[in-house]
């Protein structure tokens, strides 16, 4: 079994609790209208619009109707590849096994709490962390997942015996405006996260404010009261949205003022939960 992986991260203090290595695989079924990180959508299908533009002269054409070949000795790291890709897709990402990754954490398993992983959207290779995950608690490790909930129940099941925690999106409370934002509805992140609850595995719900969507009391109100009614001391943090990074009609909305998100903090709280924090 081997995952793709877009990126491998040494520490963060952002993904869960303590200093955390965090390994951020390559795919998602869902295109988010305001995602900061479209290059982990989908695969490399090997089209090659991208080679003749890069500088370094790191990708050439890989097996045909694969991903493309990369050299990272030669990749000078301008992001040319991703700028230029239709398919919203990264061709430097690399398939890994789990004794690949293993061997990269240990390393740091003096340095960190544990491991994340996020994306793309972990879940989608769920019989790769049924592997990869008894290996890292065998490290004495912690193991996380950053997901947004919108894969089948079973897949979370598949891993249940080996996850510590996991950090669950919660976009847009109201389906319809959740599909238009993400290209899917909620109903599936909901009932996972009343199964995630009950198996004591929900570490933290994000709900991102994002204009136009999920940036009024009514909205937040409405989930807050959901999320309290499986358990009021669900850690929960409202994501301030940001434009930097993001594309296309995301990049010119404007970041809920330092007044709103305390209101939103004070409705949630209002709403019955007594673990409320938001991004500043």
């Amino acid at each position: 079994m081997r995952a793709l992986v877009s990126r491998l991260l040494t520490h963060s203090f952002v993904d869960g609790p303590g200093n955390r290595a965090v390994i951020f695989v390559q795919g998602c079924q869902i295109a988010c209208l305001y995602c900061h990180n479209p290059q982990t959508q989908q695969v490399c299908n090997g089209c090659g619009l991208c080679v003749a533009g890069c500088p370094g002269g790191a990708l050439a054409p890989g097996a045909p109707g694969g991903p493309l070949a990369w050299d990272p000795a030669q990749c000078l790291g301008c992001d040319q590849c991703i700028t230029v890709c239709p398919n919203s897709a990264d061709p430097r990402a690399l398939s890994y096994s789990p004794q690949d990754l293993l061997a990269w954490l240990r390393p740091l398993s003096r340095f960190v709490r544990g491991v994340t992983v996020s994306g793309g959207e972990p879940m989608l290779q769920a019989d790769f962390l049924a592997e990869f995950f008894p290996l890292v608690h065998g490290e004495g490790l912690s193991t996380m997942i950053e997901t947004n909930g919108l894969v089948e129940w079973a897949a979370y099941e598949r891993i249940l015996p080996w996850l510590d925690g996991a950090l669950v999106d919660l976009k847009v409370w109201e389906s319809d405006r959740h599909r238009t934002l993400t290209g899917m509805g909620n109903e599936r992140l909901l009932e996972n996260l009343r199964h995630l609850a009950a198996a004591g595995k929900l570490t933290e719900v994000r709900m991102p404010v994002i204009p136009g969507y999920s940036d009024t009391a009514e909205h937040v109100r409405a989930a807050a009261g959901f999320l309290a009614g499986l358990d009021p001391a669900i850690p929960v943090k409202l994501l301030r949205f940001r434009p930097h990074g993001t594309t296309g009609p995301a990049a010119g909305w404007t970041a809920p003022e330092e007044e709103l998100m305390a209101e939103l903090v004070d409705v949630a709280r209002g709403a019955g939960l007594t673990t409320v924090s938001r991004s500043r």
